[in-house]
């Protein structure tokens, strides 16, 4: 094993060329440390989406594609581009940190992420960390992390266009170019993305609930020197989205990151990580096209990371990060801008059998004052390439804006949310497949809530997931299960809108001229509600897809979901998606 990891070690201080966090290889993943590995060698219970599966998956919007994946459960208010939430191992929806190349996501007013306004067209491969990563990422990273990585140049020019036409009228329009030229990669994606949609909520109010999505990314990447790189990267949604609701029902958005990297190997064992960013989330509000309100964050970050290694299996990282959030809205605030600075350490260590990485932060908060969390992970190995690891992490939440200073609402006195968890993980790779297991218990104290809101609150949650990868007859087959306990330990009942049993199968395959495929998710009851009064049912969609190459550059393909059109709820009186129909005809030129 210990040469596996003196490659890992040669990818965190090598490939400079590359100038941004994204690593090409499938099996490299720099999310759970901050810096380079092998998806094998990582003490993080993980689960990489390529650019393959997203396309295989036909989806149109984020929560489509994650609903798959296990230790992730949603609830979403209607259908396409209306209010998601998604639940990390049973975690609220605010304990997940989002990022977009290396950039944080995220309202500082609501804390929420817009996960159904993010464009999957302009996604290369997605990173999900199950579990806390405070001690390296600060605020939010209690149920875990999920980074995007948007479509960046390769060696090869490519171009590509698709037209698609589905059910409740939906259309998309996509195109993009992408390449390298000497030192020099690019690549540059558009997409449009509408539809009229379908009665969000049931209600006296009886009318089709569209959306629309326009949405670009940039990536540029040049090599100033052999041992120096800089990389520009951009990402921006924005649209309208229709709604039922009593003051507004209709919302304008803007979604958009931009960020600047350089990297440096300043010696032959130390990189230099520079990162300066921006991330903005804005919303203006309407009823009946009238302006009702508006909610407007910026969030500025910058960070300097410097990865050391010590010897051929020693890598210590070291570095400091800075956030500045800021608030314009109609609603008048108390503050309207707060910034936070940390600084963090972490160091790996790679053994023939055992790897141990320990990692600290410290942040200190204008509005709240000084948090530190840390992490643990062990991994041993024993014979047959069967592997365990096991773990521990303390993590916080930060108030956000509308908790500290929402008129009548807020309370300037707010503890940050603390956790802590534990896990324990088997991971086997054989001949026919891989397979893993994982047991977790999260503690989390000073929950905010009530109004005015305080910390009032614990939650107790545990959980089991297993997690399959083999191919049957020739299907790739992806089955993923998971069962969970997310208690309010005042109350002792479940917590609102998390599933405690899901199970969700993917099966693929490629014959020839034609690809085709099917998804299973089952999902348990829920409860809409704290008290666990209002029960939502249980229930199973199935959704079908296939490809047809026409020549190498020509294809079209097509999908189903919801075959049975199965009529459910994920949040108590919205109605979902019943069966829907959609067809693309694709071009990619090289």
């Amino acid at each position: 094993m210990l040469s596996l990891k003196k490659s890992s070690l040669a990818i965190s201080l090598a490939a400079l060329s590359s100038a941004s966090y994204a690593i090409e290889q499938d099996a490299v993943i720099v999310t759970a440390t901050r810096t380079a590995q092998t998806v094998d060698e990582t003490l993080s219970s993980v689960t990489v989406i390529t650019e393959k599966q997203i396309q295989q998956q036909q989806a149109h919007d984020l929560p489509s594609l994650l609903t798959a994946i296990s230790g992730i459960d949603m609830s979403v208010n209607g259908g396409m581009g209306k209010k998601t939430s998604i639940f990390m191992r049973g975690t609220s929806s605010t304990h997940l940190l989002v990022m977009v190349d290396g950039i944080k996501m995220g309202s500082a007013t609501s804390g929420d992420i817009a996960f159904q306004h993010i464009p999957v067209n302009q996604i290369e491969r997605i990173e999900i960390i199950r579990g806390p990563r405070a001690s390296l990422y600060g605020s939010e990273a209690i149920g875990g992390v999920i980074q995007i990585f948007t479509k960046k140049g390769k060696a090869q020019q490519q171009t590509y266009a698709e037209v698609g036409y589905g059910s409740y009228a939906t259309n998309t329009f996509a195109a993009g170019i992408s390449g390298k030229s000497d030192k020099t990669s690019y690549a540059f994606n558009a997409t449009h993305l509408s539809n009229e949609g379908f009665d969000a909520e049931k209600d006296s109010e009886t009318d089709l609930d569209g959306y629309k999505n326009n949405s670009l990314s940039l990536n540029l990447s040049h090599e100033l020197s052999k041992t120096s790189a800089l990389a520009v990267n951009l990402l921006h949604a924005s649209g309208e989205t229709e709604y039922d609701g009593s003051y507004t029902n209709n919302t304008d958005f803007l979604q958009q990151t931009a960020g600047l990297q350089y990297t440096l190997a300043a010696a032959q064992n130390w990189n230099i990580k520079l990162n300066a960013s921006q991330s903005l989330d804005e919303s203006d509000n309407f009823k009946d096209a009238t302006f009702k309100s508006k909610f407007n964050t910026a969030r500025d970050t910058f960070s300097w990371q410097n990865d050391i290694n010590l010897s051929d299996n020693q890598l210590l990282t070291i570095g400091v990060d800075y956030q500045n959030d800021t608030v314009d809205s109609t609603t008048k605030y108390d503050e309207s801008s707060r910034n936070n600075a940390a600084g963090f350490i972490q160091h790996q260590w790679f053994g023939e059998k055992n790897d141990l990485q320990i990692s600290a932060r410290r942040d200190d908060n204008q509005a709240f004052g000084a948090h530190s969390t840390g992490g643990i992970s062990w991994g041993h190995e024993f014979a047959n390439k069967l592997r365990l690891i096991s773990s521990y992490g303390s993590a916080f939440k930060a108030p956000t804006f509308n908790q500290l200073y929402y008129p009548s609402y807020g309370n300037s006195k707010l503890k940050p949310e603390e956790s802590k968890s534990y896990e324990m993980e088997l991971r086997k790779t054989s001949d026919w497949g891989k397979w893993s297991m994982s047991a977790y218990q999260t503690n989390i104290t000073n929950l905010i809530s009530g109004n005015p809101v305080s910390n009032v609150d614990k939650a107790r949650i545990r959980g089991l997931e297993l997690r399959l990868n083999t191919v049957i007859a020739g299907y790739n087959t992806q089955l993923e299960v998971a069962a969970i306990d997310p208690r309010d330990e005042v109350t002792n009942k479940i917590l609102q809108r998390r599933t405690q049993r899901t199970a969700k199968l993917n099966i693929d395959k490629e014959y020839g001229k034609w690809a085709s495929g099917m998804s299973i998710v089952a999902q348990g009851k829920r409860y809409d509600d704290k008290a666990n009064e209002k029960l939502l049912k249980g229930y199973t969609t199935f959704n079908l897809r296939t490809r047809y190459a026409f020549t190498k550059s020509f294809s079209i393909k097509g999908k189903i979901e919801n075959l049975f059109d199965d009529e459910y709820e994920t949040a108590k009186d919205y109605n979902s998606p019943g069966r829907s129909v959609f067809v693309t005809l694709s071009y990619t030129g090289f």
